[in-house]
């Protein structure tokens, strides 16, 4: 209702003896569909914000306003240092303009998603601000203006109804005449009961209510207003620190559900991933089974063998074993049950983690569910105190790239700082990986009690340290190891430089944490 009609033209008569006599000084946005004007004469200063968002529409009268020195552009260059002569309001439209000397006209259409400022030389528009409003540059001055006959003979001819009899009636006003009866009223009363409206529109105090946490303008009277005043340059700011308030309270909501739901987005890759690992180890032929084939089949099984087909008795056809030649049938079945045993914890190490994960998702939803039902800043905030605190107890401990490989768990740093934490983090047993002679991520393979750790583990775990090196582009990639007890850090040493002792080199391919 700030921007209708009624109270326009109230607005410019407050307006007219401020702007009156003095010159535009300056004319600038600093921010996207916003518009400053700064008028002044001697001591006298006044500014206009013209807030044009598609959303919500709004003049409004800052007693200063301190201009960046960077992100800003000077506008309507033909309009500075001209004077305001006269305020004039548009007859039965959203708009008023500032007639300016040299025949200028600086224009204010406040049309709801189509507003917009306009610089006119005498009828013929010549500049707007919103670009994108292109009709705005072929409509003429005096095209804005609307006849309406307010007269007894032209309500009985629109058949009373409201809109085709005052279309500058806001719907809140439609609804208002209703509710006192408007409709069963007799054709003299219903004329009646528009002029009393109409006269309290020319004449009553400017309120604000909340409804529904949001602030409401209103020309009439209120039964809980939370702002009042007669005066509507103090009204329309009074409603913009309401509407910014609100503005600021949306932007902080939608700031912190965009937060929650990347997280969500990150967990839900974790779960896909990880998922499809546990399926493909749930089709895979398990090292269990294939241990239970050679046991079965010892006799049949030459000695220096490296491959060997034997018949499968789990889905009866035949499977290929891979062997190691200088090992026994016997000690290579037993290999495949060690193996077994590894492939058992990495599956349960999985589930773990995805059921895990999936609490936390669901805990996640609650949360954003939570969030989009908050209302008001009080509730958002303390919302958000909690969350931040919960967030921070979980981000002490630091956060590796990870992965779990043949029962071993590996840990790979992110960067410099990162891997200066995974190193505190390690213990005396883990094994230390690192590509030799350049910069990249120390890697860490934990030390399982009663477990060496395995070539196969070994060369996983150099891969991902060539990887995540200078090397990652090379075909073979020298990396060097040693337990974390032989790598210290060094006083006064840059962020991820350390000094190793007692390291041995492996060549291996680079191989990135998403091939594992």
């Amino acid at each position: 209702m700030h921007n209708n009609y009624f109270f326009l033209k109230r607005l410019k008569d407050a307006l007219k003896p401020k702007l009156t006599g003095l010159y535009v000084q300056s004319c600038f946005s600093q921010e996207k569909d916003e518009l400053l004007i700064e008028f002044g004469f001697k001591t006298q200063a006044f500014f206009i914000r013209a807030s044009l968002q598609p959303t919500v529409a709004q003049l409004s009268f800052p007693a200063t306003y301190n201009r960046s020195r960077r992100n800003n552009v000077d506008l309507f260059p033909e309009i500075i240092n001209k004077k305001v002569v006269d305020i004039i309001q548009i007859e039965n439209d959203r708009s008023f303009y500032l007639q300016l000397d040299d025949n200028l006209n600086l224009f204010f259409k406040m049309h709801g998603n189509r507003s917009n400022v306009i610089v006119f030389e005498g009828k013929e528009p010549v500049n707007i601000f919103l670009n994108h409003l292109e009709n705005d540059l072929i409509t003429q001055l005096d095209q804005y203006a609307k006849v309406i006959d307010l007269s007894f003979a032209s309500l009985k001819f629109q058949n009373f109804n409201l809109r085709d009899f005052l279309p500058t009636l806001d719907k809140s006003l439609i609804v208002r005449l209703k509710m006192q009866g408007y409709e069963e009223k007799s054709e003299i009363e219903k004329y009646a009961l528009i002029q009393t409206l109409l006269h309290e529109l020319q004449t009553s105090d400017f309120y604000i209510e909340n409804k529904n946490s949001k602030p409401v303008f209103s020309l009439v009277p209120v039964s809980n207003p939370i702002f009042e005043t007669d005066d509507p340059i103090n009204a329309v700011n009074e409603l913009g620190n309401f509407v910014h308030s609100l503005f600021t309270f949306s932007r902080e909501k939608e700031k912190a559900i965009k937060k929650l739901e990347g997280r969500k987005g990150n967990i839900e890759s974790y779960i896909s991933k990880n998922q499809q690992k546990l399926l493909e180890l749930e089709n895979s032929l398990g090292y269990e089974q294939q241990a239970n084939i050679l046991m079965a089949n010892l006799h049949q099984i030459p000695e220096k063998t490296e491959r060997i087909r034997l018949f499968n008795f789990y889905n009866d056809s035949e499977i290929e074993i891979k062997l190691k030649k200088d090992l026994s049938p016997q000690k290579n079945a037993e290999v495949y049950y060690k193996k077994s045993k590894n492939q058992k914890t990495e599956y349960e190490f999985l589930l773990k983690n995805i059921i895990g994960k999936e609490t936390e998702l669901a805990t996640l939803n609650l949360k954003i569910d939570k969030l989009r039902g908050i209302e008001n800043f009080k509730t958002l905030r303390n919302f958000l105190k909690l969350e931040n605190s919960t967030v921070k107890t979980n981000s002490e401990l630091p956060s590796f790239k990870e992965t779990f490989f043949m029962g071993f768990k590996i840990l790979i740093g992110k960067n410099a700082e990162n891997n200066d934490l995974l190193l505190k983090a390690s213990h005396n047993e883990d094994l230390w990986l690192h590509a030799r002679d350049v910069s990249g991520s120390h890697v860490i393979i934990k030390h399982r009690s009663g477990y060496p750790f395995p070539k196969e583990v070994l060369e996983k775990a150099a891969g991902l340290a060539a990887f995540y090196s200078k090397r990652k582009n090379d075909t073979l990639c020298p990396v060097i190891f040693t337990p974390r007890k032989h790598v210290r850090k060094v006083k006064g040493a840059d962020p991820g430089q350390v000094k190793v002792e007692k390291e041995k080199v492996i060549m291996i391919e680079p191989q990135s944490l998403v091939a594992s």
